[in-house]
């Protein structure tokens, strides 16, 4: 990558910087040279908001259009609104589970560990 400094001065090349030696850790990796262990408890919350967030968008592709409903040409099931209401409400609890982990008090760099918690949750589906 290269930038100008202005004026006559030539242009500088600036290299990305490294960050470190890349390490596998528990099947994916990270630039640091930390290995990542997640509670269990944790990882089956996160595995368990992907089976609850898939329930809803299951259930929400079952209800009419709100275009159609509008133009009273469909009505809500009753039965299936509850049932997006309760799913919805499990994905919100099992949220609230995953941020407020204690393990995230002590966690250093919380986004990239978010995403390999994210990463091996999805491996292991």
């Amino acid at each position: 990558m290269y930038f100008a400094t202005g004026g006559a001065s030539p242009m500088i090349e600036i290299s990305p910087r490294r960050i470190g030696p890349k390490r596998t850790i528990q099947g994916s990796t990270m630039a640091d040279d930390t290995e990542i262990e997640f509670p269990a408890d944790l990882l089956q919350a996160q595995r368990d908001y992907y089976a609850a967030d898939a329930e809803v968008e299951r259930l929400v592709a079952q209800l009419p259009s709100s275009v159609d409903v509008v133009a009273g040409e469909a009505a809500w099931d009753e039965d299936l609104r509850a049932a997006v209401e309760g799913a919805r409400a499990e994905r919100g609890r099992l949220v609230g589970i995953l941020y407020g982990h204690e393990y995230w008090e002590t966690a250093m760099d919380k986004y990239a560990r978010r995403l390999e918690l994210q990463k091996l949750a999805r491996a292991q589906g």
